[in-house]
């Protein structure tokens, strides 16, 4: 496999366990919205803004050195950009996976959407003076504009129109990547497909499944509360700024993690 490989799949659907697949068979690193948040490396949420950018204007989308150590892109933020990593990667290989709407759009707004609320995970106004958090809020800015401003056209909580979006992505995938380059995948295929059109060998072990939603959920919301008193108990000077900023930049980047791992 010399190829880049590119998930095309939008987040929630299918995407966590094609991650993990890929993982598996030895496509690794790839890049993906929680190896962005791990990395600390402002570089990869900056090229993402300014790649939104050009697409909304049409200009080349400059990739530069930032995608060179990854073998693949799963997920967000790369599905919203097969066309221009096409253009940079022309023997990509892609897989997209899908889900049924009605499910996907419930397991989005309950898992996902969350971390979009300022109010509930975005560090209080006065900790920007804080250098640990200036990557998280710069990944935070970069899922707001590409994904729910940008992607989804700040319309998420219309769901007709949230399908529409999806479903114009499926055919655009479907136009733009080669029909020989493309692969339609869902996790209860298992190795096969996958493995076929990658031509590897098929694992002796189960095919990545997803986590429960119903934890994730309790999960965050539990990590929402915590991260907004600390945040706000973050003193602008003072002997526990260090301590009680350093918690909160563990809790902050834990739930955020926690939500998009499966994505």
């Amino acid at each position: 496999m010399s190829s880049m490989i590119v998930g095309a799949g939008l987040p929630l659907a299918g995407t966590g366990s094609l991650l993990a697949a890929l993982e598996q068979l030895g496509v690794a690193p790839c890049m993906h919205m929680t190896s962005i948040l791990k990395n600390n490396d402002n570089r990869e949420p900056a090229l993402f803004l300014a790649a939104w950018e050009a697409k909304k204007t049409g200009s080349p989308v400059e990739w530069g050195p930032v995608l060179d150590p990854y073998l693949g892109l799963v997920s967000a933020p790369g599905c919203f950009f097969i066309e221009e990593l096409l253009k940079a990667y022309p023997a990509a290989k892609v897989i997209l996976t899908t889900r049924d709407f009605d499910g996907w759009y419930a397991s989005v707004k309950d898992c996902l959407a969350p971390t979009a609320d300022p109010a509930a995970f975005r560090p209080a106004p006065h900790t920007t003076v804080l250098p640990l958090f200036k990557h998280i809020q710069l990944w935070y800015d970069m899922t707001r504009t590409v994904v729910w401003d940008g992607f989804m056209q700040g319309k998420f909580e219309d769901k007709e129109a949230v399908r529409k979006i999806v479903e114009a992505h499926v055919k655009h995938i479907k136009k733009v990547v080669p029909k020989k380059q493309l692969l339609e995948l869902s996790p209860k295929d298992g190795w096969g497909p996958l493995c076929k059109f990658l031509g590897t060998p098929v694992p002796d072990v189960p095919f990545p499944q997803g986590e429960s939603e119903e934890e994730m959920k309790a999960e965050l919301a539990a990590l929402s509360k915590f991260i907004r008193n600390a945040s706000y108990g973050v003193p602008l000077v003072g002997a526990g700024v260090l301590s009680t900023a350093l918690a909160l930049v563990g809790g902050l980047s834990y739930a955020l993690y926690r939500a998009w791992r499966r994505a």
